[in-house]
């Protein structure tokens, strides 16, 4: 696709996670997307940003497992050679390993500048040029916790930064979304990001804190996800566990009736809040035929 511009796209399956067509139980979705069923980006989405996008980025992912290859076509297997699993890549956007005692970390560093220099606290690991097929930069880097810092330059001047930091104890829940006003109309809803967090912002890669929510107003609370396609709790439900320390919460409107006020809660941190306001639902536009 780089090397023939006489292609105009890609046809990349898929784009986001979705239900059904499972590698193999606990699995109930397929993981094969560049965003999970929560609409947030996986770690290979920024290697595809990478590629394609002229604003200037950078970013750090640490890889846990080697990558695998794609399965041939069902039925052109070759004789003798076992089904081959589903396309996945175990890569995180996190510097907070769960072992802390000496390794190395392998790390990948998606970016369309011209050269990569990579810093863990403030000592600098190397510098590295964008390869030219455009696979990943990587680094293998002692553990140490605290900042890693990737600092990306094109022709000498600085273009894009990515920081990672070790996350400390869990201190708050950050709810966020981007609606402002709600209307009850049965195509408009808001989508609220709850993310755990040190006493520094950083979030934390936890996958077992369970967030409950609940509203006062007008609206409802109509689904719950967290992107985890091996969770098997309830879509309809008021409350979920955090997968990569993050959850998402679906919010309805029921009348144009005042504000609404949602308060996300967990065990170990303090009650977050955010209100948003209600408005009616636009009347239909009035079609005409001749």
């Amino acid at each position: 696709m780089r090397d023939h511009p006489e292609y105009s796209g890609q046809f990349l399956w898929t784009g986001i996670d979705y239900l059904g067509e499972a590698t193999a139980w606990p699995a109930i979705g397929s993981g094969n997307g560049l965003l999970l069923t929560t609409a947030l980006p996986r770690a290979r989405a920024f290697e595809r940003q990478s590629w394609w996008s002229t604003t200037p980025m950078v970013r750090i992912a640490r890889r846990i497992t080697p990558a695998q290859l794609p399965p041939p076509p069902p039925g052109n297997e070759a004789p003798g050679q076992p089904t081959a699993t589903r396309f996945t890549q175990s890569l995180l956007l996190d510097w907070s390993p769960r072992n802390t005692a000496p390794h190395s970390e392998n790390l990948e560093v998606y970016t369309n500048a011209a050269e990569v220099e990579l810093f863990l606290n403030n000592t600098s690991l190397g510098k590295q040029p964008r390869h030219p097929d455009a696979s990943p930069i990587t680094f293998q880097v002692p553990y140490a916790a605290g900042t890693l810092k990737a600092v990306a330059t094109t022709a000498g001047k600085l273009v894009a930064e990515d920081t990672l930091r070790t996350a400390g104890k869990p201190s708050r829940l950050i709810l966020t979304t981007a609606t402002s006003t709600l209307t009850p109309d049965w195509n408009d809803a808001a989508t609220l990001i709850t993310t755990l967090v040190d006493a520094n912002g950083t979030r934390l890669p936890d996958n077992a804190t369970v967030v409950h929510f609940t509203t006062t107003g007008p609206a409802q609370i109509i689904a719950v996800d967290n992107g985890n396609l091996t969770d098997h709790d309830p879509y309809h439900a008021t409350q979920r566990k955090l997968y990569q320390g993050t959850v998402t919460a679906i919010l309805r409107a029921t009348a144009p009736k005042g504000p609404v006020t949602i308060t996300a809660t967990a065990d170990g941190v303090p009650p977050t809040t955010l209100t948003l306001a209600t408005a009616p639902a636009p009347q239909p536009t009035t079609q005409h035929s001749f």
